[in-house]
């Protein structure tokens, strides 16, 4: 018979990073502003998707950033997190940072629902 081994589980934490590497020293954006337009990218992003029809529903894309890139699922999609932001706001803040870059473009359905006043989502 095998002699019996007892193993110690041991936490892992993920590598082992020096503090001096966990941010660039070029970076000039604070983690809450690049945090802001990672958000405000696939905010973008899942309406080109709707606009585009390349899904349905605001339902699915939503739906499809959670599972895809792990969009924060409480705030329930990026089309549920701008309606939630306003989206007259997400539109112009979207416009200001396409002042920077200009990826940041906002696509039409979102200008246009900026616009009207209307949402993705009918309550």
């Amino acid at each position: 018979m095998a002699p019996r081994v007892a193993w110690r589980a041991r936490r892992r934490r993920g590598p082992n990073i020096p503090p001096d590497w966990h941010r660039d020293p070029r970076l000039r954006l604070r983690e809450d502003e690049l945090t802001h337009r990672l958000i405000f990218l696939m905010v973008n992003e899942a309406a080109r998707c709707l606009e585009e029809q390349v899904v349905e529903l605001p339902e699915d894309a939503d739906y499809g950033m959670i599972l895809g890139t792990g969009f924060a699922p409480f705030r329930g999609g990026p089309l549920r997190f701008a309606e939630h932001f306003g989206l007259k706001k997400a539109v112009e803040e979207l416009e200001r940072l396409a002042q920077i870059e200009e990826k940041f473009l906002p696509c039409e359905i979102l200008k246009k629902h900026a616009r009207d006043g209307t949402k993705f989502y009918a309550e």
